[in-house]
């Protein structure tokens, strides 16, 4: 259920990904970027104030208290001002947490891993064949206790994973 529940949030988000959107921080991307342990999304989110429309949120995978878990940072009333991010302060979160402390991720293991994957809307145009821009998404979750990796024979981890296509968005 936990695991569930990570990837319905952030499947929930990506539904309102702005691929037009267009930011260059350190790496240049239209509504979303990613790697293995992280995922920057562009959301403008219906009756969104006009002159601050966006939303960026940004889920990492990474180790907090020797637990490996998935974070959340989220800015609101946002502006994307000549390819940067321009957010109010006073409206940006701390990074939470959203696995509870009972469980961790599990990333060492090929069979049970937990990470982001895709292509985001710069290289997929670059591709020959075209290609449509996707996220994937993969979340395997042991118990926080359990302090060997998770295996086919543990039994003891959940694996969920979904992928979306960002072409349509």
């Amino acid at each position: 259920q936990a695991a569930r529940a990570l990837i319905d949030q952030i499947s929930n988000d990506l539904r309102y990904v702005d691929i037009g959107a267009e930011i260059r921080d350190g790496t240049s991307y239209k509504g979303y970027d990613l790697d293995s342990s992280k995922l920057v999304l562009a959301l403008r989110l219906p009756n969104a104030d006009p002159t601050t429309p966006f939303v960026r949120k940004v889920y990492t995978i990474e180790t907090v208290a020797s637990r490996l878990t998935l974070r959340l940072q989220e800015s609101r009333k946002c502006n994307i001002t000549n390819f940067t991010w321009d957010c109010d302060q006073d409206f940006q979160s701390l990074p939470t947490d959203l696995l509870s402390s009972a469980y961790e991720l599990n990333q060492l293991s090929v069979t049970f891993p937990s990470e982001f994957n895709g292509i985001n809307v710069s290289e997929a145009g670059l591709l020959e064949p075209p290609v449509s821009p996707f996220i994937s998404m993969v979340f395997s979750i042991k118990p926080a206790d359990l302090t060997a990796s998770c295996s086919d024979e543990a039994g003891l981890c959940y694996k969920v994973s979904t992928s979306v296509n960002m072409g349509t968005r």
